[in-house]
């Protein structure tokens, strides 16, 4: 077990060795990846210190194990403590040659922790200053994940304009690419509730609250909405939206 691993590394080279700190980083993600996050929790605490002690207060290593602490702890519904990592972790990319792709997951990290707290307009700026770093990357499907992001926060602002038009773009990134269903289905259902909310502002508020659920950290790829949203379609009786729920099924 890895457990013992570390136990190993501890007695050849000490508590304080930069391995150690590695061992328990790895250890932490992978109890977080497999749902254990309680478990998770004091492993990446301890790892935290132990890199910042052995690596530096800004070392890469240090903002590595600042994103999936921030991570742990917004599924643990500890939201202003998670902000606060990404937003360290965030510094200590800028401050280095990071990669566009890294210093955007964790633009896009932070942006999720502010609107998970209810501060939109910081969780707009961030995702799109992710989607910006993206702009030279060839690959479209990250571009669509953080459009649909900000289309989400613009449907939480009851701004249907704003979200029609980056569902929109993001549904024409996706054009072609195979895969990525739930990313599809998510960006349809988007585009429903933005029509709804454009073209039938009345119909669609008294049906917000069902269609659009509470902020969940994790929602790159969330399909759940999708029923709710086609219900408020139909009742809506809008022939836009019932053209856009069609491409959905």
């Amino acid at each position: 077990p890895l457990s013992a691993a570390i136990g190993m590394l501890e007695s050849a080279h000490g508590r304080d060795d930069v391995r150690v700190a590695d061992a328990l980083a790895s250890f932490g993600g992978l109890l977080y990846r497999v749902g254990e996050h309680e478990e998770a929790l004091p492993q990446l605490e301890r790892a935290l210190e132990l890199t910042e002690y052995t690596m530096g207060l800004d070392h890469p290593k240090t903002a590595d194990v600042l994103e999936t602490l921030g991570d742990v702890l917004l599924s643990l519904q500890r939201s202003e403590a998670a902000l606060q990592h990404f937003i360290r972790a965030l510094a200590i990319r800028d401050a280095g040659p990071a990669e566009a792709t890294v210093a955007s997951r964790c633009a896009a990290r932070a942006a999720s922790a502010f609107r998970v707290v209810g501060r939109l307009e910081e969780a707009e700026a961030h995702y799109r200053r992710a989607l910006e770093l993206l702009a030279s990357e060839s690959d479209p499907v990250p571009e669509a994940r953080m459009l649909a992001e900000l289309a989400e926060v613009a449907l939480r602002r009851r701004d249907g304009a704003k979200a029609l038009s980056e569902a929109q773009r993001a549904r024409t990134l996706l054009q072609g690419q195979t895969g990525h269903d739930a990313l599809r289905v998510r960006v349809e259902a988007q585009l429903v509730l933005a029509i709804l909310l454009t073209r039938s502002p009345s119909a669609a508020r008294a049906r917000f609250d069902v269609a659009l659920p509470p902020a969940e950290p994790a929602a790159e790829e969330r399909p759940s909405i999708l029923v709710p949203l086609l219900v408020a379609g139909a009742e809506a009786a809008l022939a836009d939206a019932d053209a856009v729920a069609a491409l959905a099924l």
